[in-house]
């Protein structure tokens, strides 16, 4: 099986990567390292199945980019602007970048009987409910933020109507090694803190719960669920924790030293951001079409953080 991996060089897209070479397929990734690093002996191994290709997608020629997908069996589209803090940061970059990849990308599929697999987002449900065929909560337009769930909809849609087969899944809150904590992933950031002995900052009253679901298992799911085309599925774990409850826990296994502080929402971010309070998935329809069941507790998935 071939595969290519677009935004290949992300932290999922790394993990995949590996996941599929070590089953024995080839993989092609393409990525323009702008939020992400690539370093060539991370796959000297397979090298006679794997080709690493630095191409901002978005000014790809259009028949270079056809000839990638004619090449392939199959196509992961993990390319996207990521990352909590980058996103409200850079609101317009966010979403002119991933609009234009998603145009760029589902224009040149067409006509092309290829799977496409797409990795949307969780926050496309707002406060939930988080069953795949709810209604969605996508926020006011005069918060920029939300131009990144909504332009992750209008390319579930664009999927939807198109001539080849995709499957989309749904993401919540995946966290693994090698995941930076610089775009502002909670888990990373409190393991980084507590490994140096820094303060482990909070948001708000951190009341608000989070199911973090290690990159193995969300791989796991996956790679069970593109055998089912044109569906759309929710992937993640659903054993929820408080995230001053996460922080503490991340204290007491890694026997730091660290404290806890916790900071207003309007004093760390500057654009009337609104914090979620609950994202938790609702699994019932993965469990229906597989035998998908997430392996890793939060305890497993901090220690697998801690050290490694």
């Amino acid at each position: 099986m071939k595969n290519l991996i677009l935004g290949g060089a992300g932290f999922i897209g790394k993990h995949l990567s590996h996941k599929l070479l070590k089953q024995g397929e080839y993989v092609i990734a393409i990525d323009n390292l702008s939020t992400s690093t690539f370093v060539s002996n991370e796959f000297l191994q397979y090298s006679n199945r794997y080709i690493f290709v630095q191409e901002d997608i978005v000014f790809l020629q259009d028949r270079l980019l056809k000839d990638y997908f004619k090449e392939v069996d199959r196509i992961f589209y993990l390319a996207s602007s990521v990352g909590v803090d980058y996103i409200v940061n850079n609101p317009k970059k966010t979403l002119f970048n991933n609009y234009n990849l998603s145009h760029k990308i589902v224009s040149a599929l067409q006509g092309l009987d290829k799977h496409v697999v797409f990795t949307s987002t969780s926050e496309l449900y707002g406060n939930g409910p988080f069953n795949e065929e709810s209604h969605l909560t996508i926020g006011s337009s005069s918060i920029p933020r939300y131009g990144y769930s909504a332009n992750k909809l209008i390319t579930e849609f664009m999927l939807q109507v198109s001539d080849f087969p995709s499957t989309v899944v749904r993401f919540f809150n995946v966290v693994g090694r090698g995941q930076s904590a610089d775009s502002g992933m909670v888990l990373p950031r409190f393991i980084n803190s507590a490994k140096a002995g820094d303060t482990l900052v909070i948001y708000g009253d951190g009341n608000q719960t989070r199911s973090f679901c290690h990159v193995d298992d969300a791989l796991n799911g996956l790679l069970k669920v593109i055998s089912n085309p044109n569906q759309i599925f929710n992937i993640g774990n659903d054993n929820p924790i408080s995230i001053k409850d996460l922080a503490k826990l991340v204290i007491e296994i890694s026997g730091s030293s660290s404290k806890i502080e916790h900071i207003p929402f309007d004093k760390a971010y500057n654009d009337n951001h609104k914090d979620i309070s609950n994202r938790n998935p609702d699994l019932h329809k993965i469990r229906k079409y597989t035998d998908y069941e997430p392996k890793f507790s939060i305890r497993d998935t901090i220690e697998d953080l801690l050290w490694t």
